[in-house]
């Protein structure tokens, strides 16, 4: 036997749109469904992990070239709750934008923010006594 994870055996596992969308759509079938928005929000993150490129993994451009495809950040949308959460590259911790706090009206104030700032590696080894 080949052991845990074998159950999708055979699917697509190249790097290409369409073999990461086939594998995608397979484990979100066949993923335990979450009870609760957060759940939920974890469950998006660790399929959209899955298929995730990370850099120098697919190299584009003429032979040699250290020009790289890659996935520069991940969304995740609750329309439920209207939370918007994302990451960049550089970044596993997500970031939640509450959209009902925020004035879309005309007089609102245009915002932007950085999508890939820190948060990437917490240090926990003073928790320990350490």
């Amino acid at each position: 036997p080949l052991g845990p994870g074998s159950g999708l055996l055979g699917i697509p596992g190249d790097w290409t749109s369409p073999s990461r969308f086939v594998r995608i759509a397979a484990m979100k079938h066949f993923a335990s469904r979450a009870d609760d928005a957060e759940r939920a929000v974890l469950l998006a993150e660790r399929l959209l992990g899955s298929v995730t490129l990370p850099r120098g993994l697919e190299l584009t451009g003429p032979e040699g070239s250290q020009r790289s495809d890659y996935t520069r950040w991940s969304v995740i949308k609750d329309l439920s709750n209207r939370v918007y959460y994302f990451r960049g590259h550089d970044s596993h911790a997500l970031r939640a934008v509450r959209l009902r706090e925020l004035d879309f009206g005309p007089e609102g104030k245009r915002r932007s923010i950085r999508v890939g700032t820190g948060g990437g590696i917490v240090d926990v080894t003073k928790d320990l006594g350490g």
